[in-house]
């Protein structure tokens, strides 16, 4: 019995020792290391779900849990097996011996050290083996739902490894260098959350990495750079974080130029940034929100809102922009001068509509004007194709800008952005297509087919300080009324460096072209043409004119000598030949397109831009345009503080009754302008009239002085084509000053003083009644004739703030004096006249028919009374001097 019993247990001690050599064997001996291997292989890829091939070997520590221990892996990519995802230098981890006899394989402390993960996406951003969205999502799921099982319940820590990613279609490269990171079930939490934790680089910016992650329960993550703070907080819904969540994130930059290194962008930018954004998740979609704001040490400031009412349907969203290039209350001066003139801001909102066109509406804020649009259209600026250069730019691939109404802007530029950052290598293409009318009267001419299309093209190059204008190529198309062609470049657009423009403009029928406006036609038709030349070089400017009328012409040559000590202008304004009749069909039509000016700018009664009229305005601004500061050019040029020295030679003036010529001048020095004085002399009629202007003191006032007299006034009437019969001989004297804006503002800020007086005329009875003096029959002549003698007239005139008042104004016949008091208020557009007929020599006699004139200037009422004053004079005076004095009220004259 000993004898079996010590055979048993010598048998059970060999059996052990064999198994303990076939297990070091196994677990050790380096014949068995590709079998060790590929089981090592086969649980870590059941663990990951990808293939793993490991180079460098496995060991085993034998005990009660294995140590295992395996060098050199290399996990490969799942949809394309042929590339590797990530390579690791070295893996650890336990597994509990009891549990592998068992058959479960339970993985305990595992550590990787040495892993280089890449992420990205090859050219072109397509992905080798698609798959559909639905797929993908459920995949994405199910591997996510995976991973947080197996995290909740491991803990994994990595040593000296790394992450990258890059994008080859928008050049994004992230390096996240990880000297310690964690991953693992939480320990503060007794919920099934992950424990995230770890410090290293990124891009070369040192980030610590903290926070957790859950599927039910609230969660929050953070990264830390020593400017930036990345914040995300989120609660699962009810059912779990796959069936929904609310999420805020949170971005805080206290240094703009980190940011810039994070991302590997080349540039210095100065200032601080902060970023929000909210997304409320469920399963029958959600909503999300998102705020921007940065602020630079300069002064310029961006803000985005934007709000997506429902995430199935992401084209229901509204972003606001908002760009501004200086500071609250240090934006610039408003300007005159196109030379200081400077973007202020943007302002942009957008509205996309499923199913319609989005709402637009886009303000352009400079220091010399506002451009106002919107509507429903396009967005005004859209940019696509964004991405990081080899050397660190921020490139915009695609940029669209819209000028103009949003449903037919009318330039588009389209091109690149090479630096964003810079707002430099700008390579843009540029198409101008716009009705021609609105070369005329863009509101009221859009749609007028006859007048053609303006279109063209151009090209802009460069950055913000130099912006290079080249193959500028303007003409007018589908029309035969009018023809137009322009060529231009300049070295830079942004300062009108080295221009050159060309305009050639003709008008075939001048009478046909006001036809098709639906204007009145002039009696005679003529053709009207333009041809200029502009040039520049440095601060040199070249500038010549002509303007033809059928054979009446018009030549200027202008040159602006900006960089000397005295900034000068000298030229000349010639002429060989202007007929007079040339002259006036071209002052009608001129008077004909500026009643377009006045049915665009009158609002209708009740409408919104008339109600929106502010009571006693002149002239409400209409159209995209407003707060307009900027002056017009040859207004700003005299403004600039330049010397003016023109030389006007009209050699030949061509009238029925004979010729005449103007010799002039226009001279500014020291910012005191003066033109003339003007003279000429044609039939007996001359004038004289000399204008100043103090830019210094009062720019916006122009002030004329001068006489005329001996004019025939039935030969102008018939020069004017007026119908109606007239005579007399015309004097006038006059010293008015006012603003220059407009005739109309020119008008209504008048002030002054002058006389206008008519000798041995007649006029139309017809006339008489136009002017609501006919109400007294027997002023002019006994009966009622054809024409009434006017022995004479004269209208001492007192002018103050538009309002023109007459005293003492006389209308003699040969048996009536006519007496005449009163105003005409052309700011307000009213009149209030009386008079006051009585016979020749008889001042004190009673008035028969003393009348008023009284109302609008354009429908006055006349109101005759049944006459019954008399007049009387203060010294007691009641004769009349042996030799009486025409034009002069009698009562003045008694002694």
């Amino acid at each position: 019995m000993l004898h079996w019993i010590k055979w048993i247990v010598v048998a059970c001690l060999g059996f052990m020792l064999l198994a303990a050599l076939v297990g070091w064997f196994v677990l050790s001996s380096s014949l068995l290391a590709g079998v060790r291997g590929h089981l090592v292989e086969t649980v870590l890829a059941k663990k990951l779900g990808n293939s793993v091939q490991i180079d460098g070997g496995v060991w085993v520590e034998p005990g009660e849990t294995l140590n295992i221990t395996a060098e050199e892996l290399v996990v490969a990519r799942p949809s394309t097996p042929d590339t590797h995802l990530a390579t690791v230098q070295k893996v650890a981890f336990d597994v509990p011996l009891r549990a592998l006899l068992r058959g479960r394989v339970v993985l305990h402390d595992i550590s990787v050290s040495g892993a280089d993960v890449t992420l990205g996406s090859q050219q072109g951003g397509k992905s080798p083996s698609p798959v559909s969205k639905s797929s993908a999502g459920t995949k994405a799921a199910s591997v996510g739902h995976k991973a947080m099982t197996f995290l909740g319940s491991h803990q994994i820590n990595f040593a000296d490894s790394s992450v990258t990613y890059r994008d080859a279609d928008n050049g994004l490269d992230l390096a996240l260098q990880l000297e310690t990171f964690g991953l693992g079930k939480s320990k503060d939490s007794a919920e099934a959350s992950v424990a995230v934790q770890g410090k290293g680089a990124l891009n070369g910016q040192d980030v610590t990495l903290s926070g957790s992650f859950s599927e039910t329960q609230p969660f929050s993550i953070s990264a830390s750079f020593s400017d930036v703070d990345v914040d995300l907080k989120a609660t699962p819904g009810s059912d779990g974080i796959d069936t929904g969540y609310d999420a805020d994130l949170t971005a805080t930059v206290s240094d703009l130029n980190q940011l810039l290194a994070i991302f590997k962008l080349a540039g210095t930018v100065n200032g601080t940034g902060k970023v929000t954004a909210s997304a409320q998740r469920t399963p029958a979609g959600g909503s999300a929100k998102g705020d921007m704001e940065f602020e630079l040490t300069t002064g310029e400031s961006l803000t985005v809102n934007a709000d997506i009412a429902d995430l199935t349907k992401p084209k229901d969203a509204t972003v606001k922009t908002k760009l501004r290039l200086y500071a609250e209350g240090d934006e610039p001066p408003a300007t005159h001068s196109r030379r200081d003139l400077k973007l202020v801001g943007i302002d942009m909102d957008l509205t996309s509509r499923p199913g319609q066109q989005p709402l637009r509406s886009m303000v352009i804020t400079t220091n010399g004007f506002v451009l106002d649009t919107g509507g429903v259209g396009p967005p005004p600026i859209s940019v696509s194709d964004i991405s990081r250069t080899s050397d660190g730019k921020l490139k915009i691939g695609k940029a669209e800008l819209r000028i103009g109404p949003p449903a037919s802007p009318f330039v588009l530029l389209e091109g690149v952005i090479g630096d964003l950052l810079a707002l430099s290598e700008l390579d843009f293409t540029g198409t101008l297509d716009s009705p021609g009318g609105n070369l005329i009267a863009p509101e009221r001419l859009q749609g007028d087919a006859a007048l053609g299309r303006i279109a063209g093209s151009f090209e802009l190059l460069g950055d913000t300080k130099t912006l290079k204008l080249s193959a500028l190529q303007l003409a007018l198309k589908d029309t035969d009324l009018w023809s137009l062609n322009t060529t231009g470049s300049a070295a830079n657009i942004l300062r009108f460096d080295d221009v050159t423009l060309d305009i050639n403009a003709k008008i075939a029928s001048v009478s046909a072209f006001l036809k098709a406006l639906d204007l009145e036609p002039g009696e005679d038709d003529i053709a009207a043409g333009l041809e200029l030349k502009l040039s520049s070089h440095d601060t040199d400017w070249k500038s010549s004119a002509k303007v033809t009328v059928d054979d009446s012409d018009l030549l200027a040559d202008l040159t602006l000598q900006a960089q000397a000590e005295h900034p000068t202008v000298k030229g000349s304004i010639k002429s060989d030949l202007i007929r007079i009749g040339h002259l006036r069909d071209i002052v009608k039509a001129s008077i004909e397109l500026s009643k377009l000016d006045e049915t665009t700018a009158k609002p209708q009664p009740g409408s919104q831009k008339d109600a929106a009229k502010a009571p006693g305005t002149d002239d409400a601004e209409e159209g995209p345009l407003r707060d307009v500061t900027l002056q017009p050019i040859g207004q700003a040029i005299l403004l600039s503080g330049v010397d003016v020295d023109i030389k006007i030679d009209l050699e030949k003036i061509e009238m029925p009754k004979g010729e005449g010529s103007i010799h002039s001048e226009l001279v500014v020095v020291d910012q005191k302008a003066k033109l003339g004085p003007v003279k000429f002399e044609y039939g007996g009629g001359h004038f004289d009239v000399s204008a100043a202007m103090d830019m210094a003191k009062n720019p916006d006032v122009l002030s004329l002085k001068g006489s005329t007299g001996g004019w025939d006034f039935g030969h102008v009437l018939k020069l004017l084509k007026f119908k109606k019969h007239a005579s007399g001989i015309l004097d006038a004297s006059f010293e008015v000053s006012g603003e220059h804006a407009s005739v109309r503002r020119y008008l209504r800020s008048l002030s002054g003083y002058g006389t206008v007086s008519m000798r041995n005329g007649s006029v139309d009875s017809q006339l008489l009644d136009l002017a609501g003096l006919g109400v007294v029959p027997w002023l002019f002549e006994k009966g009622r004739k054809k024409n009434a003698v006017i022995v004479c007239l004269r209208a001492p005139l007192n002018v103050t703030n538009g309002r023109f008042t007459l005293k003492n104004g006389v209308v003699e016949t040969p048996k009536v004096q006519l007496v005449v008091q009163g105003d005409v208020n052309m700011r307000n557009d009213t009149l209030d006249i009386s008079g006051q007929p009585r016979r020749i020599g008889k001042p004190l006699s009673r008035s028969p028919w003393p009348f008023t004139i009284k109302g609008s200037i354009k429908d006055p009422k006349v109101k005759v009374k049944d006459g019954h004053n008399r007049e009387h004079r203060a010294d007691g005076a009641s004769t009349m001097p042996a030799r009486r004095k025409i034009c002069v009220p009698d009562i003045l004259q008694l002694k």
